[in-house]
């Protein structure tokens, strides 16, 4: 179920409130931990004697936050509208066509450029220039 979540949020469909939360609770967690992992590494090779205590409590603090942030997130899902109506709202708003959404097998496939035979011979025929009237001086 939880690989069907990443695979429907992969493929751009719409996803429930509590879908939407659980992803960012899971991206939250992985900088959460990117972040601590680095803390824990700098802290080891700089110091003699490190404080682990303050660094368990940074990465308890990073970790926290990342679920308020999920926490957040499920509280203001609710009120996102579904992914194909702000889509279709952002193109509106854009002068965007709908082209992006459709299926591959709704469009008709892109005209093919031929060129002319290698055999055809185009002449150039300089256009007819009107002859000149002159018109005698008067005396």
């Amino acid at each position: 179920m939880i690989l069907n979540i990443f695979s429907l949020a992969r493929a751009g469909a719409s996803l429930t409130p509590t879908q939407r939360a659980f992803l960012k609770l899971v991206e939250g967690w992985i900088v959460a931990g990117v972040a601590s992992a680095a803390v824990v590494f700098l802290t080891a090779v700089s110091q003699p004697k490190p404080d682990w205590g303050v660094v368990l409590k940074i990465t308890a603090t990073a970790f926290a936050v990342a679920t308020a942030f999920a926490a957040l997130k499920y509280v203001k899902a609710h009120a996102d509208p579904p992914l194909a109506a702000a889509v279709d709202a952002a193109a509106a708003r854009l002068g965007v066509s709908d082209y992006g959404n459709k299926p591959a097998s709704s469009f008709a496939p892109p005209p093919v450029y031929t060129a002319p035979p290698s055999h055809t011979v185009v002449t150039w025929t300089p256009a007819v220039q009107p002859e000149s009237t002159t018109v005698a001086p008067s005396a």
